[in-house]
């Protein structure tokens, strides 16, 4: 079962109608638009050095950056490094009709977040 992360519930102000559900300490990202050039960006997930990003449906993970990389910081609640004050970007990968997971929408499952505990 899923509830509400309680930093954002979407980012409908950007291109990607990205809309937000976490399960413990993993975050979803629902996105219902295909991002422009195969690259999502997010506002509001903050990466660490243990972040680690998968598209559903995919069996590896895939490629991301922080947002503002020249942004370093350590929390003292982790010993995890925080990547960037916020943000993150996504490459998504090119997919073709034959091995695309869905047509609607599309959903990538964050892991190791510093604000989602």
């Amino acid at each position: 079962k899923t509830q509400p992360w309680w930093v954002c519930q979407n980012e409908t102000t950007t291109t990607s109608n990205t809309y937000y559900t976490r399960r413990e300490s993993t975050l979803y990202a629902l996105v219902t638009v295909w991002p422009t050039n195969n690259r999502l960006s997010l506002q509001y997930p903050q990466p660490t050095s243990d972040t680690e990003v998968r598209m559903l449906g995919l069996p590896n993970p895939v490629e991301w950056a922080p947002m503002y990389p020249t942004l370093t910081s350590t929390t003292r609640s982790s010993s995890r490094k925080i990547e960037s004050a916020g943000g993150i970007v996504i490459n998504v990968p090119p997919l073709t009709p034959d091995i695309i997971p869905c047509y609607h929408a599309w959903v990538f499952e964050i892991r190791g977040l510093a604000n989602v505990p």
